[in-house]
């Protein structure tokens, strides 16, 4: 159980590194497939995509944001409280740009529909 815990409070502080760039890569690939899904379909799924994905970023970078120890003491199971403070904020504001990443992709695939040639 103990170990559980350690690797657990050593990645909480990386998700908003991992997670944010996977969705981003998803959502790059995507879109170059579902244009033409949407161009049959006249469903702006891509767009769904992206804002979902933004909103998933957000709450990684969040998660990791509040793994970051407020008082100074390391959080649970770590013995490096500067370096888990850092990577926490780190990916806190990694989470951020992806979502302000995602959500210009959204929009973007809001306006252009696959369609046009």
């Amino acid at each position: 159980m103990r170990t559980r815990s350690n690797l657990r409070a050593n990645l909480v502080p990386c998700g908003g590194l991992l997670v944010p760039p996977l969705l981003w890569a998803v959502n790059t690939q995507l879109g170059q497939i579902l244009p033409y899904v949407e161009c049959t379909a006249h469903f702006a799924l891509m767009g769904v995509l992206s804002f979902a994905g933004a909103v998933l970023s957000l709450a990684a970078g969040f998660w990791s944001w509040q793994a970051v120890p407020r008082n100074g003491l390391p959080a649970s199971g770590t013995g490096f409280p500067n370096s888990v403070g850092f990577l926490g904020a780190l990916s806190g504001l990694n989470g951020l740009v992806f979502a302000f990443t995602l959500a210009l992709q959204g929009a973007s695939s809001l306006m252009l529909t696959g369609c046009e040639r």
